[in-house]
């Protein structure tokens, strides 16, 4: 427990915090002229819970200490920091708060690293990279959300908010803040976001002609997988080899990376539909490759735009008209039909989502829109 007394043996009258530690007494002045009796009280219950939190080993302090460290006078936290009760940090700008969360989240996939990358480019048109992250306000904050709204679908912009706040999320868990700044921030959920014009069915007709537009049997394999067995771009076709193919079970394994991370959900096991079955026999058949070689062995290192624009390029030399969001909608298409054809516990377990994902992002369309593709 700490003592507060006022000492009236200096030329100016102050206030004296003291207390003890094994045979020390550490003590701090403040200053009459400076300082008020209301200023040295609240000092004298700082100075009790910090001496607590270090007794006991606690790195988080509860919120009223919290946020007088945060706003407290310089000089107070000097004082602290002499008797060894704070450390006075470095002012955290919103540049280094960005480049922290990524050198401290090792396992950030390359692709996360560029989404966090993208949504930093974003954050500094509108905020300079040297103001402190205390300056960053709620209301700036809404004014940035308007702006964007008028420049990007939103979409990209929930995903550009929620990747904010986890960034400013990052700084409060640091005690670098007390409070996130996007805390109070409206975000749209994602089933507002799906822009129904884009949503397109990609039939088993449209799907024939694409493929006599592929120049090889690799281009013709990787829209099969997109479009039969419904995979998420190239991130879950690159990594498919030839020993995750069981033949003698007619099915695939598929692994994926975007649900890695979870327990459980590492991959799935899937069946090896016959418009897939029958294009990757003529790969093999073309390659012979070994069982640990992978089935897509070119354009590894393309981006995702790569493909798309490599898409447009056979569907439009196809004679079909153009569309948007390719593979997400050769996705959307398969989802339904197996919703239709096999029940939504196969479309969650054969697609790798959840059932609320399902109708969220790909029950877009109505059952009747479907019926006519689902192949038997």
């Amino acid at each position: 427990m700490a003592t507060l007394i006022i000492d009236n043996s200096r030329k100016t009258p102050g206030y004296l915090i003291q207390w003890r530690e094994g045979i020390r007494r550490p003590s701090i002045y403040l200053g009459g002229h400076r300082f008020t009796k209301k200023t040295a009280e609240e000092l004298k219950t700082i100075v009790e819970n910090l001496q607590h939190y270090r007794y006991n080993g606690i790195t988080v302090f509860d919120k009223r200490t919290a946020v007088w460290l945060e706003t407290a006078h310089p000089d107070l936290l000097s004082k602290l920091a002499k008797v060894g009760l704070h450390s006075i940090r470095e002012p955290i700008t919103c540049k280094m708060l960005w480049a922290s969360l990524i050198e401290n989240k090792t396992d950030l996939k390359p692709n996360t690293v560029k989404s966090i990358r993208n949504v930093e480019r974003h954050f500094f048109e509108e905020f300079s990279q040297a103001e402190l992250i205390e300056q960053i306000t709620p209301d700036r904050l809404l004014e940035w959300k308007k702006a964007l709204l008028n420049k990007h679908a939103s979409s990209s912009v929930r995903s550009y908010l929620l990747k904010t706040k986890e960034v400013f999320g990052f700084a409060v868990k640091r005690n670098w803040l007390t409070k996130s700044p996007m805390a109070d921030i409206p975000i749209d959920s994602a089933s507002k976001c799906v822009n129904r014009e884009k949503v397109r069915i990609i039939t088993a007709e449209e799907y024939a002609k694409l493929l006599t537009a592929c120049p090889t049997q690799e281009w013709r394999v990787i829209f099969a997988l997109a479009r039969w067995l419904g995979l998420r771009g190239p991130s879950e076709v690159f990594p498919l080899r030839w020993s995750d193919i069981v033949t003698e079970r007619n099915g695939v394994y598929l692994h994926a990376p975007k649900t890695e991370r979870h327990a459980g959900h590492q991959g799935r096991f899937v069946p090896l539909f016959r418009e897939v079955r029958v294009e990757l026999e003529k790969l093999r058949m073309q390659n012979k490759p070994a069982d640990d070689d992978f089935v897509i062995q070119n354009f590894r290192e393309k981006s995702d735009t790569y493909f798309s624009k490599q898409f447009h390029k056979f569907w439009c030399g196809a004679g079909l008209d153009k569309i948007e969001e390719p593979f997400r909608n050769m996705r959307r298409t398969r989802s339904n039909e197996i919703r239709i054809k096999y029940g939504p516990e196969k479309e969650s377990e054969w697609m790798g989502h959840s059932e609320r994902v399902m109708r969220t992002h790909y029950l877009d369309l109505s059952t009747d829109d479907f019926t006519d593709i689902v192949r038997e």
